[in-house]
């Protein structure tokens, strides 16, 4: 059985051992850096270490590595231009709600009837969430050698961002094609929203009655006002070999601004 002393020896270790526990504590919690996007942690409901979460409950703005869906290519078609040119197009979706697609570094690939490849080009695409749009390659010229099909890849996941940003609002209307001496497609870009918008692509994709893509072309706006509206156009070098198009669709990008 312990004696005396003993037992108030170790009455004072404890307690200097807590007071030492104590100490630590309080200065952990004065000079320990509170949960950020920068710690190093994961914590704040962070889906990995700085990472990922609910903006709303401190989550980051950096996007996890497994958080995102990859985006989809549709389809890839190579489309006769004439005088041995021809366009390339690419359909790609982002699946995302609420991220957006900066820079992923693609590559198409178009080859022979014989499955040989021809060439390839290669070049990055940026998508809002939720959107839907052609990738266009013009002009290509391949020699004597004739393309018949396309392969779309993406080469490497894009740096994806966090947004809630809502689509533009623009509108596509009067369109007007005529065929003759060459194929023109006329029609009215309108700016619907209150805010101005800038740097807008505008893709213009013409199919037969069967929703076979055959001809595709591409012009640019730089600034449209609140409410303004503007004549746009897409012009093709040669006729086609049907007179007239039976679905024409319009996808209007507005170009990414650098978040720094």
């Amino acid at each position: 059985m312990a004696s005396w002393s003993t037992r108030r020896q170790l009455t004072y270790f404890f307690g200097f051992f807590a007071v030492l526990i104590a100490a630590a504590a309080f200065a952990a919690a004065i000079f320990w850096p509170r949960p950020s996007c920068q710690d190093g942690r994961q914590n704040q409901g962070e889906f990995g270490v700085d990472c990922g979460g609910s903006l709303a409950r401190g989550g980051c703005l950096t996007v996890c590595s497994n958080e995102a869906l990859p985006l989809r290519a549709l389809w890839a078609r190579v489309l006769p231009l004439g005088a041995g040119a021809y366009d390339l197009v690419a359909f790609v979706r982002n699946p995302n709600d609420n991220l957006q697609a900066i820079n992923a570094p693609y590559e198409i690939e178009f080859v022979d009837q014989g499955n040989l490849l021809i060439n390839s080009v290669r070049g990055e695409v940026s998508l809002w969430p939720q959107e839907e749009s052609p990738i266009f390659v013009p002009n290509i010229k391949v020699g004597k050698r004739i393309p018949v099909r396309a392969y779309f890849k993406l080469l490497d996941a894009p740096r994806w961002e966090r947004s809630s940003s809502t689509p533009v609002a623009l509108s596509i209307t009067d369109h007007n094609f005529t065929s003759s001496p060459t194929p023109v497609l006329r029609a009215r870009l309108a700016n619907t929203s209150l805010d101005p918008v800038t740097k807008i692509d505008i893709i213009a994709m013409l199919a037969d009655s069967d929703h076979n893509v055959f001809a595709v072309s591409a012009t640019f706006t730089n600034r449209l006002a609140p409410g303004e509206v503007t004549d746009i156009s897409f012009t093709w070098p040669h006729p086609f070999p049907i007179e007239r198009p039976s679905f024409i669709d319009f996808y209007p990008h507005v170009v990414f601004t650098p978040s720094g």
